[in-house]
């Protein structure tokens, strides 16, 4: 299954999800509530990820966030428990909270 802007779209997406290269954002409550989400990749073509884009994504492991990424919204990793182990570009700016709840 293919990674949608459509948030009802991602709901059965599952394992290590790549964010498509033509994407320059994340928008709000994209993956949000998804539990079989492991892993993300988000290429340097991503300029922001939105509030609460991964929020409640409880088996997310892993985010690889290539450089490019200027702006992490606020709460855009909460609540992702199982979070152990993010990559975060030099000159990121972000909002509050963004990994609230997580256990990282």
């Amino acid at each position: 299954m293919d990674v949608s802007l459509n948030s009802d779209m991602n709901k059965n997406l599952a394992g290590n999800i790549i964010i498509p290269e033509d994407w320059t954002e994340i928008p709000k409550k994209c993956f949000a509530g998804n539990e079989n989400i492991t892993s993300v990749t988000i290429p340097k073509t991503v300029k922001k990820i939105s509030f609460e884009a991964f929020a409640q994504c409880y088996s997310i492991k892993k985010v690889i966030i290539q450089n490019g990424l200027e702006i992490i919204g606020q709460d855009a990793f909460s609540a992702c428990r199982s979070l152990q182990h993010i990559d975060l570009p030099e000159g990121l700016r972000i909002k509050n909270f963004i990994l609230w709840e997580s256990r990282f």
